[in-house]
């Protein structure tokens, strides 16, 4: 079978695709499947998203997956992920190419180890910032979760804005349905009343809860449960081993009432504030709900990502080696930049 015409469940190392030569698969989720590949025109590496096999031929699929194209692409800023283009495969199949953003996700890093408060405030800070520039461009993200956060060396990226559309845009997704990931999703979105700006600053609350205390505040054996507890029951202070300052920023991003929760650009320039010398931010206090095997290790995120992004990179290069010798091409010396 020619890589012109391999579904794009089976897009192996080497396959061409229009400009890009794919280099490894990194993964894969309910809204699209991502791979590394090399762009040939312009020498550098890229992340190509496709949709998942059973969406391909879903019209509202294909629509909200090229509506995610169009909103990023609308987004310019340090801490949302660039997207270079949206393009069709000769088969038909839309995918996207954007920026390759070496480092660890922010669920990575949270499994590792419990953020210091200066980690979890300066995270926090540049997650609100790219989310007040998306807001100004009229585009919700509406799945602000840590798997949506990478960290790298230039600083935090927001990914995947699948679920996003603009506040003036007519909705593609069925009426009544339920996006997004349960622990993080809004009290307004469980009662499928549209999303706007507040629906991500309560994500982001959540996730500000979790980098400060080990766990997110509510929790569930199933989706159900968690939305039960996201819309009945209250945070409780106790659990929630920080200064009260920052008790009180969680509490107004978690309001349950939208209109209490502050916007993304003023929750962004908040907690820029709490950065300054001589705050707290330095004391490194124990968190709630975290596991034994968990340290808080101050400024970790950037340590870890530094840590972990040769190991990715060299498994990637072992993968497409791999492959190359056992499809019998001979394998090629390429410049990583």
């Amino acid at each position: 079978m020619s890589p012109a015409t391999r579904s794009v469940s089976d897009k192996p190392p080497g396959t061409v695709v229009g400009q890009y030569i794919i280099e490894a698969k990194l993964g894969r989720g309910g809204q699209g499947v991502v791979y590394l590949g090399r762009d040939t025109h312009l020498n550098r590496r890229v992340a190509l998203k496709f949709l998942p096999p059973a969406l391909v031929d879903d019209v509202s699929a294909r629509l909200r997956f090229i509506r995610e194209a169009q909103t990023a692409a609308a987004v310019q800023h340090p801490n949302v992920c660039r997207i270079y283009a949206i393009e069709t495969a000769e088969e038909g199949e839309p995918f996207i190419a954007m920026a390759y953003c070496q480092g660890v996700t922010l669920r990575q890093a949270l499994n590792d180890a419990v953020l210091s408060i200066a980690d979890a405030v300066d995270i926090a800070a540049q997650i609100a910032a790219g989310l007040s520039a998306a807001h100004a461009q009229g585009v919700v993200h509406r799945d602000i979760k840590p798997g949506n956060v990478m960290l790298t060396d230039e600083g935090v990226k927001i990914l995947d804005f699948g679920l996003a559309r603009f506040l003036d845009s007519s909705q593609i997704t069925s009426a009544g349905s339920l996006l997004g990931t349960a622990s993080y999703i809004s009290p307004e979105q469980i009662r499928c009343e549209p999303a706007d700006p507040r629906s991500d600053v309560w994500s982001l609350g959540i996730i500000l809860y979790e980098m400060l205390t080990g766990a997110p505040p509510f929790t569930g054996s199933h989706p159900d449960a968690i939305c039960y507890a996201i819309t009945h029951e209250p945070i409780r202070p106790s659990t929630m081993g920080v200064p009260l300052a920052f008790r009180s920023l969680v509490f107004r991003a978690l309001s349950r009432n939208p209109a209490r929760r502050p916007a993304a650009d003023e929750l962004a320039r908040y907690l820029r504030g709490l950065q300054l010398p001589g705050q707290v931010l330095s004391t490194k206090l124990p968190a709630a709900g975290a596991s034994a095997d968990k340290q808080i290790r101050p400024h970790s995120w950037r340590t870890l990502a530094a840590a972990l992004t040769p190991a990715c990179t060299a498994l990637v290069t072992a993968a497409y080696m791999a492959a190359q010798a056992f499809t019998g091409a001979a394998p090629r010396t390429r410049t990583l930049h």
